[in-house]
């Protein structure tokens, strides 16, 4: 979460406010965590 905020940011997005959590989920393989995703909602104000 803390690198995809200000990466996020950075392409398109400008002053981001909130944001929302709605999912989580991913996969595992060989008993370990292979890759995970988030669905998220962003709050922000135009310029």
């Amino acid at each position: 979460m803390r690198a995809t905020i200000p990466t996020c940011r950075n392409w398109t997005l400008h002053n981001l406010r909130w944001f929302q959590v709605s999912e989580v989920r991913g996969a595992i393989e060989n008993n370990k965590v292979a890759y995970w995703q988030v669905t998220m909602k962003v709050g922000f104000t135009l310029d």
